[in-house]
């Protein structure tokens, strides 16, 4: 890869770390400047449209390419590209249209007074416009990366994330009380679609000869994996966590290769036991929300050392730089799998020999 001398080391330590082997942890990502950038940035015009600015895969596999020779990727760092169109972009692809701000992209409910209704919208299309656009853009990304970088899949969304985007969050959560084997059964077929629009993505991916996978949070596999989610969960009880949201999750891990659940918030904390009652998820990572402790904060750690006593990876995302060598020193780091930021190259390479 030509922005990484040791990339073989690196795939190897990620492999190790998936199996809870990793010999010389934490897996450490640092987003750093690079020492001696170009002297020059190539210049790539920018779309007044918002809409355009989500959607043009020129632009924005160009802008990206600028950027790439200006990060120091050292480290277990490496170079992503991820063709991001909101989270569970999947609704789109049985019938959701988007709404696409700065920053986000919302998806409006389905134009249906029912949970039955949805049922018939639940088909796999290959002339979905907005299918056709994320494997259009992910084979754009492929043929610009010519090794160069890896490219991310996209966010499908969880099962239950897709159906309240399709229904609508409040009659989502009446449904749950008065129609709940309606959706169990929605829920199955949403999740039988993930996996041919996840295995649709990646077919790209190796026909084209990417070493590995990735997605937004960062990590890489050599073979399938995913960050899972349920944010949703927040406003359902642990009973309902473990009867409409665990069975479909034990069905992705076992599907995929390897797994991650991205536990969002303090409204997720009481599903904790059942997310640790999953064998097969091999790791847990940690959103804190906003206005609450950051990741690398003393009151998470009790809940650290839940999720890497029942033999979990633990990753943390955006960590401070100085509170690195205390959570090593709380936690097996060969579980670990922390990023964070360095205002320098220097910075971060000193962080890496305080570290290890």
């Amino acid at each position: 890869m030509k922005y990484i001398d040791n990339w073989d080391s690196v795939k190897e330590r990620y492999e190790q770390w998936w199996t809870g082997k990793l010999k010389n942890g934490p897996l450490l990502k640092i987003h750093a400047p690079v020492a001696n950038p170009p002297s020059e940035r190539v210049q790539v015009k920018t779309p007044e449209d918002i809409k355009e600015r989500w959607l043009d895969a020129q632009y924005r596999i160009a802008n990206y390419c600028a950027n790439l020779p200006f990060g120091a990727y050292i480290k277990d760092s490496f170079p992503m590209y991820w063709p991001n169109f909101g989270p569970g972009c999947s609704a789109t692809y049985v019938g959701s249209e988007p709404s696409f701000a700065p920053d986000t992209v919302w998806f409006l409910p389905l134009p249906v007074a029912t949970l039955e209704e949805i049922e018939p919208y639940l088909k796999f299309d290959a002339e979905n416009y907005w299918w056709k656009l994320l494997c259009e853009h992910t084979q754009a990304a492929l043929d610009a990366s010519n090794g160069d970088f890896i490219v991310g899949h996209t966010d499908l969304g969880g099962a239950m994330d897709i159906l309240a985007s399709l229904r609508g969050t409040q009659n989502l959560l009446f449904d749950l009380v008065e129609q709940a084997e309606m959706v169990k059964k929605i829920e199955a077929k949403i999740i039988d679609l993930w996996f041919v629009y996840y295995d649709g993505q990646h077919k790209l991916m190796k026909q084209t000869g990417q070493d590995g996978t990735s997605a937004w949070m960062g990590l890489w596999a050599q073979e399938t994996w995913y960050p899972l989610q349920c944010d949703f969960s927040a406003m359902i009880s642990p009973e309902s966590f473990s009867e409409f949201v665990v069975p479909n999750l034990r069905r992705q891990c076992q599907w995929l290769t390897h797994s991650v659940y991205h536990w969002d918030g303090p409204g997720a904390i009481p599903h904790l036991d059942h997310l640790l009652s999953i064998e097969e998820l091999d790791a847990i990572q940690w959103t804190p929300g906003a206005g609450n402790p950051n990741v690398d904060a003393e009151v998470w750690l009790p809940y650290y050392k839940r999720i890497t006593e029942a033999g979990k990876g633990l990753v943390l995302l955006g960590a401070r730089a100085d509170r690195i060598e205390w959570l090593v020193s709380q936690l097996p780091a060969e579980r670990l799998f922390i990023s964070t930021s360095c205002g320098t190259e220097a910075e971060a390479r000193e962080l890496i020999r305080s570290v290890f």
